[in-house]
């Protein structure tokens, strides 16, 4: 969960994501056969980037955005789709999250993160080691 915004923020997002990627490439090749090697040494795994944030982020129109990769000449085409979908920002901005009647598991958790500081309660249905560390954040 990011607490703070920073000028360079999508900077910041690459970057990690670059790292994120990057070391799941490398875990993967471990687990792969050399012959697997051999034929798709360049393969990669998919990789989301989620960033959960508490400040407004100016990129997102809504509180739950997802970014990808897509060519230049499909943007604002109501038939656009990424051309590389194994990597893909998820941005949750708290600041824009109304809470719904619904209680759906990412409610309840979006209604956590954003009220940490005061909250009184986690999330129904959280079994002991998510409460502990709910409560650790806390």
């Amino acid at each position: 969960m990011q607490r703070v915004g920073h000028e360079d923020f999508l900077d910041r997002v690459e970057l990690y994501s670059a790292m994120l990627s990057i070391n799941s490439k490398i875990h993967m090749n471990s687990e792969m056969t050399t012959e697997q090697l051999e034929n798709h040494p360049y393969i990669m795994p998919t990789v989301y980037s989620i960033w959960i944030c508490n400040f407004k982020v100016d990129f997102c129109n809504s509180y739950h955005e997802e970014i990808a990769l897509y060519r230049s000449s499909d943007v604002g085409k109501s038939e656009a789709l990424p051309v590389y979908a194994k990597k893909k920002y998820i941005a949750i901005d708290l600041t824009r999250f109304v809470p719904q009647k619904e209680n759906s598991p990412e409610s309840e958790w979006l209604k956590l993160f954003k009220t940490m500081p005061q909250a009184k309660r986690t999330p129904k249905g959280l079994d002991s080691k998510l409460l502990n560390a709910a409560l650790a954040i806390k």
